[in-house]
């Protein structure tokens, strides 16, 4: 496949029938003429190609099919393209550069699904969606992005934003928000993101620097992996006000999760179902005020330098693989049953340095063991209730949660001073870019 000279770009100034989306060059104008060509053949005559080069994308808005297309290689008049046509086209117009405007014309979406290949989009603006998005990429990497301020993709239907579908590479999305506002009942489809029943791949989508749904736009799931098996990274991310943030149903295959530096806050039910796969690695998270527990697993979860705050159940609970999942250095607080869970015969495989105060239940299921293990007298967070969830300097509380230690060879490291924004001996940063 011949690669894009420039990304595809969407802005509100853009052009949905007069432009291709991707510029041959910053600024330039957009070179436009008519075509011929025949049905299943990849090439045809131009009525000019000045300016024209190879891994530029042509548009033309044909009969039927495929409308875009990357040229090549060019031959006179003669422009070759890396797909075949779908339809016989005499005089039909045809574009190449400029930018798109909006994801939802119908031309617009044959760039992520019908006509799509290994292509890297990107929009300037907010956009609204009447139906779900398939995304079929193909090659190699692509992704999805906003540039300059977050860019809010909103669903008016009850529908996913988008679907993920036959694809065959890894996909990265950035710098988003995607929303539901969809009013005519229950949102029972309305994700963020949902894993169609094709994709069952070893492919992975990445998640850095997106928000998923608000407290009036909410979302039904935000990343739903619907049954298959899927690997997915999420980084920097929030989800607020959801059904449920992340989810993996049982059967079909295994979850492979990072997710990193991210908030899971304000589901309805459960903040993180992670069910019927394989390992899930959470750390630096903060999974709070969900209606149910905070991380429900029934396979291996590790867990490190994350809180559980004010859960509806069990700070976090696993099920499954117990002897193989780590809890290193969380904090659990107000949770309305246990911080930890396993069942009552499983004990984990290991719990270190965690903190604990007002789970309803108490620290532990029964069957736990745990080392370093700190009982607080109080709520060790600023001000929690506002989501700061840096340290106080109270004793009893925040600083206890401070004081932990680790001896690396002859070095003392505290590694909860990352719960700060204060530079200490050992280590400290500024706590989580979206924590407060």
């Amino acid at each position: 496949m011949t690669a894009l000279n420039n990304p595809i770009v969407f802005a509100s100034s853009g052009s949905d029938t007069a432009a291709s989306g991707s510029e041959r060059a910053l600024g330039s104008s957009v070179v436009s003429g008519q075509v011929q060509w025949s049905s299943g053949t990849n090439y045809g005559t131009l009525s000019t190609v000045s300016g024209l080069s190879v891994g530029d994308l042509l548009w033309s808005p044909t009969s039927t099919g495929r409308q875009f297309n990357v040229i090549s290689l060019i031959v006179g008049t003669t422009v070759y393209f890396d797909s075949n046509w779908d339809s016989t086209e005499y005089g039909t117009a045809f574009y190449v550069g400029g930018k798109r405007q909006t994801f939802d014309n119908a031309s617009s979406r044959r760039i992520f699904e019908n006509d799509a290949s290994n292509w890297s989009i990107e929009t300037e603006s907010d956009q609204t969606l009447t139906s779900t998005i398939r995304i079929k990429s193909g090659g190699s990497d692509s992704y999805i992005k906003g540039t300059g301020d977050n860019r809010v993709l909103t669903q008016t239907a009850n529908e996913p934003v988008f679907e993920i579908d036959a694809v065959t590479g890894n996909v990265r999305f950035e710098n988003l928000t995607l929303k539901n506002s969809y009013t005519g009942g229950t949102k029972t489809r309305g994700h963020g993101v949902e894993y169609m029943a094709s994709t069952s791949s070893s492919y992975t989508l990445t998640f850095s620097d997106c928000v998923f749904g608000d407290a009036t736009n909410d979302l039904r799931v935000g990343i739903d992996a619907n049954n298959y098996s899927w690997s997915v990274n999420v980084v920097r991310c929030k989800f607020t006000d959801c059904f449920i943030a992340i989810m993996q149903t049982s059967g079909g295959g295994g979850v492979n999760a990072n997710i990193v530096e991210s908030v899971i806050d304000s589901s309805t039910n459960e903040g993180l179902y992670l069910a019927g796969g394989s390992d899930a690695n959470i750390h630096g998270c903060i999974i709070s005020n969900n209606g149910g527990t905070g991380i429900y697993g029934t396979n291996r979860v590790n867990v490190t330098d994350s809180i559980c705050f004010n859960n509806g159940g069990h700070g976090m609970s696993i099920l499954g693989e117990q002897l193989s999942s780590t809890v290193v250095n969380c904090v659990f607080v107000n949770n309305s049953a246990l911080g930890i869970n396993s069942g009552v015969s499983t004990p984990m495989g290991s719990i270190r340095d965690c903190s604990f105060f007002g789970n309803t239940s108490g620290q532990m299921s029964l069957s736990q063991t745990a080392s370093g293990t700190i009982t607080l007298t109080g709520d060790p967070f600023q001000n929690s209730a506002s989501g700061n969830f840096q340290l106080n300097q109270t004793s009893g509380e925040g600083q206890d949660v401070r004081d932990i230690s680790v001896l690396l060879d002859s070095t003392t490291t505290h590694p909860m001073l990352r719960l700060t924004n204060e530079a200490a001996a050992g280590g400290g940063s500024i706590f989580h870019p979206l924590g407060g």
